[in-house]
């Protein structure tokens, strides 16, 4: 039935009068008020479901950052280390600089 039609509307109206007309109006936005809640609570689960996924995705994402956290340390040290190297030119002999044992004399007394 379609109660939007002034034909069906005027029908209702003498055979019920103006209370069975509200009735009927009451009646059919009550169910248009459920089919919208029920593709709310639709909406609402799909909402909760990405939520929850976006926690693991943060808890794993912590397990990484943490092996990152080693990673970037384990690197930095390695590339003190040959900073230190490069300073103190151990391992190549073209640019290596003779290093000369200086000894200080107990001076004049």
């Amino acid at each position: 039935m379609d109660i939007t039609n002034v034909g069906v509307m005027k029908e209702i109206f003498q055979a019920f009068g103006p209370y069975g007309l509200l009735l009927v109006l009451w009646w059919f936005d009550a169910r248009r008020l459920d089919a919208v809640l029920k593709e709310h609570r639709g909406y609402m689960d799909e909402w909760r479901e990405m939520y929850k996924n976006n926690v693991k995705l943060v808890e794993n994402y912590d397990s990484v950052a943490g092996d990152l956290k080693d990673l970037v340390v384990l690197n930095t040290q390695t590339m003190t280390g040959l900073v230190h190297d490069i300073r103190e030119n151990q391992y190549c002999p073209q640019v290596r600089i003779e290093k000369h044992t200086v000894q200080v004399g107990k001076g004049s007394q």
